[in-house]
């Protein structure tokens, strides 16, 4: 089966030196709310390349800057970081520090966009390149993390979200749907989604509302930074929410090996002889729901409200049913 590469297939950060005054404005900011920063008046701001619809993110000499969508949710997620980064520390997994603003705080508001920010200390390295000793230090990051008891304030990304009721909407839907395409990648999601609840309703209730430790949510290729095949960091710390272990192992390995089938760096039968070599675990109900979660979404969005910002994930996330099927029949 092909694995098509998606936009975690770059090895390497890519950065770009910004052109964009809002952008020359968010340095001003940075200068302006964290004095104690060394060596940055001269240093040139550069932007990540990659495309990200919820962050943008930035290289500012020796130190990385994030931009975020300022919410409230989003809020108690940075109150917590300190802790958390020092916890992390603990359990010898490695994080790039924070930096405090001149008000003591972990994050900056840029009302310019409606926006949050935060700094920490630039790591080097590359991302997930998806060879056999990487899924390794990759597989006993993701055992480390389990052992990570973290409890607080967070979002629950299921608690909201009812796959009963999205899926009326994409029906209710299809008829004035023009794009044969989009109709087409809906026609799965209602189908795959209709035949998830006839079995796993009772896992989907377990999901919304859940309220234990948490876990980190987006471990995909570009949040794991390697030197020589060892993690040196884990990025994207504000991506701890409450969802339950066993779901943050499953649907990060399901990222991480997608990688390594789609770059033929891994074959899907040492796959599974490296999972269980490493007590990597998967469930595959898991996976398939944050895969209709993410693909129902991106439809109730256009759909219900007339956002379209995620369209372009769509076809990823559909094919997602199908990469999950080749990995879970194939184990040997």
């Amino acid at each position: 089966m092909e694995f098509v590469p998606d936009n975690h297939f770059l090895d390497f950060p890519e950065f770009s030196q910004s052109e964009c005054g809002d952008d020359h404005w968010l340095k001003e900011q940075v200068i302006r709310n964290y004095t104690d920063l060394k060596s940055i008046d001269d240093a040139p701001l550069q932007k990540f390349t990659g495309t990200n619809i919820n962050s943008k993110n930035y290289q500012l000499g020796r130190y990385f800057v994030k931009t975020l969508p300022n919410i409230e949710k989003r809020k108690a997620s940075l109150d917590f970081l300190f802790v958390l980064t020092e916890l992390l520390a603990k359990h010898n997994i490695p994080v790039a520090s924070f930096h405090l603003n001149n008000e003591k705080k972990f994050y900056s508001e840029y009302p310019k966009e409606n926006a949050l920010y935060f700094v920490q200390n630039f790591r080097s390295g590359s991302f997930y390149q998806g060879s056999e000793h990487q899924l390794v230090s990759a597989f006993k990051l993701i055992a480390d993390l389990e052992k990570v008891h973290f409890k607080a304030v967070a979002l629950n990304p299921y608690a909201d979200w009812d796959l009963e009721r999205v899926l009326r909407t994409i029906q209710k839907s299809l008829d004035s749907e023009s794009s044969n395409e989009t109709k087409a990648f809906a026609q799965k999601v209602l189908a795959r989604g209709e035949n998830y609840l006839k079995s796993n309703r009772r896992l989907l209730r377990l999901l919304s509302e859940y309220q234990g430790n948490l876990n980190h949510f987006d471990l995909h290729p570009h949040n794991i930074l390697f030197e020589s095949d060892k993690v040196s960091s884990l990025l994207d710390l504000e991506s701890f929410v409450q969802v339950p272990y066993e779901l943050s192992r499953s649907f990060a390995f399901y990222k991480l090996v997608r990688k390594s089938l789609s770059k033929n760096a891994v074959n899907i039968r040492r796959v599974w002889e490296l999972a269980r070599e490493n007590k990597t675990d998967p469930d595959k109900d898991y996976i398939e729901a944050e895969l209709l979660r993410r693909a129902s979404s991106i439809l109730d969005h256009k759909y219900r409200l007339n956002d379209r910002s995620w369209l372009s994930d769509l076809p990823k996330q559909v094919r997602g049913f199908t990469e999950i099927d080749y990995i879970f029949d194939n184990i040997n």
